[in-house]
């Protein structure tokens, strides 16, 4: 014969079974979103030379006369001249070159490495080389 439980004991043993169906549910979608999202990520990579002693500066210099400099406060200069960024695509218009050589002082900003290379990238520059020692 089986015994009834008082309603409180039936409220109480039901509050113990936890329902896991729904929330797995919403694992596994937050997961298939995050899966078909990813290859929309926009990522960069630079193509990196290799490294050989006979390769210099001077070696560079030699093959690329578009020269950007960039100082630790994060000033950009052309052919010795002060550049605003925002005025950097129009001085790159007219030049032929389609590499770049970028001299980059490791105490300058990233985002002005990042704006630097959108900006070729947009006028059709092929190549930019980063110089980050340069020889005194």
């Amino acid at each position: 014969m089986k015994t009834r439980l008082p309603l409180s004991n039936k409220i109480a043993q039901a509050e113990e079974l936890i329902h896991l169906t729904p929330l797995i549910d919403v694992v596994f979608i937050v997961l298939i979103v995050f899966i078909s999202i990813s290859p929309f990520y926009a990522t960069d990579s630079i193509k990196l030379a290799p490294s050989s002693p006979e390769k210099t500066a001077s070696s560079f210099e030699e093959n690329h006369s578009l020269k950007i400099y960039v100082d630790e406060r994060g000033i950009v200069q052309i052919d010795g001249i002060e550049v605003a960024l925002p005025h950097l695509s129009s001085l790159l218009k007219p030049r032929q070159e389609k590499i770049a050589s970028l001299y980059y002082d490791e105490a300058a900003p990233f985002g002005v490495y990042q704006r630097i290379k959108n900006v070729l990238e947009k006028e059709g520059y092929e190549q930019l080389i980063i110089v980050l020692d340069p020889p005194e």
